[in-house]
């Protein structure tokens, strides 16, 4: 078996709703087995994203397998996986109109925290470009937390 270690960052676009940006990172390790078409990455992840309307961060440990085109310069390939992650998203409550004089003493506590650890999937794509002793990869993924409602 092959082994290999992967150091990601990225940024998340704005959304077709139009949220703000975040920052993502992930380290992986990777196991391939000589030139087969299935692989499996052992991830780390983190994912800040702070807007007017919440604030969300989660972070976690999961296991991707990635289906692999055949050699070439450039080797696309799908990912599905699974992982336990801690969700965390902290938003503004608003405060009754008859409040409104508390108002300045309430503004840090006027926030809902969700904290939670929670089960997640992961599904995507990108591409593989293999050097001389090292790979270069692009890669779109999606991470779905099954009941969890994030802002």
């Amino acid at each position: 078996a092959l082994h290999g270690l992967s150091l990601a960052g990225g940024v998340d676009g704005r959304s077709v709703v139009g949220r703000e940006p975040g920052v993502s990172a992930l380290l992986g390790f990777d196991i391939t087995r000589g030139g087969a078409p299935v692989q499996a990455r052992l991830t780390g992840t983190f994912f800040d994203r702070e807007t007017r309307d919440a604030d969300t961060r989660f972070g976690g440990l999961g296991l991707d397998f990635k289906l692999v085109g055949r050699a070439g310069t450039l080797r696309p390939y799908l990912l599905a996986g699974a992982g336990v992650y801690r969700l965390r998203e902290e938003r503004p409550v608003a405060l009754p109109a008859s409040g409104a004089a508390l108002a300045p003493l309430a503004a840090d506590a006027a926030r809902r925290l969700d904290d939670r650890t929670s089960m997640a999937f992961t599904t995507g794509g990108g591409v593989l470009v293999p050097l001389a002793s090292v790979s270069a990869f692009a890669e779109a993924r999606y991470t779905m937390f099954p009941g969890a409602r994030l802002h």
